[in-house]
Formats: C-alpha cells, structure tokens, sequence
C-alpha cells in the first residue's frame, strides 16, 4: 500500500516496476539521468504529483492520460495536465 516513492541519486534506465503501485499517489524521480520512457506511469490510478529531474528529453503528453494527475514538475518545470 504505498503511497509515497522517492528515488534519488538512482542509475535507473528503466520504471516499468512501478507500475504495480496501484496505490501510489506521490512520486519523485531525482537525477536519474536515463529516464525517458514514463509509459508506466499511465498504470498508477492514484497518482496525483510527479516530480522527475532528468538530463534527457521526456514525452510528457503521455501525462494526460493520468485521470488524477495534478501537479507534474519536469526539470523544474510546471507541466500543463
């Protein structure tokens, strides 16, 4: 039942094994600079805030399809939902 996931200083190339957090609601994804697929995101129903810090270029109109997506903070940017 977690809620709450903050990755930091990670060397993660892949996210896919967060989408069985059905239940997670905040997620913060820092310097882990080899992120670029956020398809499983699309799987975390609850997801209301997003915060990814990343060095290379993200899709982000895949963060529409997130019903209850609220706050998303690319790179220190405000992402328009």
């Amino acid at each position: 039942n977690l809620k709450k996931l903050e990755i930091k200083f990670g060397m993660l190339n892949d996210i896919s094994f967060i989408s069985n957090l059905k239940n997670l609601e905040y997620l913060e994804i820092m310097l882990s600079n080899n992120i670029t697929d956020l398809s499983p995101i699309i799987n975390l129903p609850n997801l209301n805030r997003l915060y990814l810090y990343s060095n290379k270029k993200i899709d982000t109109e895949i963060l529409k399809n997130i019903e209850n997506l609220k706050y998303a903070y690319i790179n220190g940017e405000s992402i328009n939902i």
